[in-house]
């Protein structure tokens, strides 16, 4: 999917029910390979990177220009976990889990992307 099919450039339902309050509560996406990747490859995750600059960037213009009320907006996923039909080797995360070393923790550079993409389109209050 692109922003353009999810309807942020041109919603005419949206219109047509008045802008009805949102919440997307699932937007991400996996890297093929992913978990074959050495872990410094891993890390430097630029197609998820470029996934969520190019979803978020849309849904904020579709906020500021166009009047959609969203309210919510979840990044799938805080970190690689589980999926039910491809178990752990299928990574959405934008934080590395370690299976193998104490679940240990490592932040991809979506994680630090998306922290400061989220900072610089979300309205202060």
């Amino acid at each position: 999917m692109d922003p353009v099919s999810l309807g942020w450039e041109s919603h005419p339902e949206a219109k047509r029910y008045n802008y009805p309050t949102i919440y997307v509560t699932e937007s991400g996406t996996s890297v093929l390979g992913e978990s074959d990747k050495p872990i410094d490859e891993i890390l430097d995750d630029t197609l998820r990177t470029e996934y969520f600059d190019t979803y978020v960037k849309a849904m904020a213009k579709a906020v500021s220009e166009d009047g959609c009320k969203v309210q919510g907006y979840m990044a799938w996923s805080l970190l690689d976990n589980f999926e039910w039909a491809e178990g752990y080797v299928t990574r959405f995360g934008v934080t590395y889990v370690d299976y193998e070393n104490d679940q240990k923790r490592y932040p991809k550079k979506s994680a630090k992307s998306l922290k400061a993409l989220f900072e610089s389109v979300i309205e202060k209050s």
